[in-house]
């Protein structure tokens, strides 16, 4: 273990105490959701939809209105099935973000304690620790 303070018998009290005054609760924060029109948006905006933009554009300079048209359907088409894929990997996420646990098993002063998930530095989770 890089921490001499860290021992196979797991942190003690004290130490976890110390710990936790110094560096905080051991908390990922919670992303925020993107936003749906935002997250939309964002799939007619990126570099490539740009550049079939500014290709739609010079077909129908060029006076090609039909290939114009077929470029923007292109796009749209690519921005909504993108969408629906990112919306989809969106609530995945969430969906998996509710499965984590919220009590576990650690190894504190030797014995095998129930605590929140958001413990402060665990030497090892006691699925090592039989």
């Amino acid at each position: 273990m890089s921490d001499e303070r860290a021992r196979w018998d797991g942190l003690s009290s004290s130490e976890t105490a110390r710990r936790l005054s110094r560096d905080g609760p051991n908390e990922l924060p919670t992303p925020s959701p993107p936003s749906m029109p935002r997250l939309l948006l964002a799939q007619f905006v990126h570099f490539y939809a740009l550049m079939l933009w500014v290709a739609a554009g010079l077909a129908v300079i060029g006076d090609l209105p039909s290939l114009g048209v077929a470029i923007v359907l292109v796009i749209v088409i690519n921005g909504v099935f993108a969408f629906a894929q990112e919306y989809r990997a969106v609530r995945a996420a969430e969906q998996l973000r509710e499965l984590l646990p919220e009590r576990v098993y650690i190894c504190r002063d030797g014995r095998r304690v129930e605590v929140n998930a958001t413990v402060q530095h665990c030497a090892r989770p006691t699925s090592a620790w039989r």
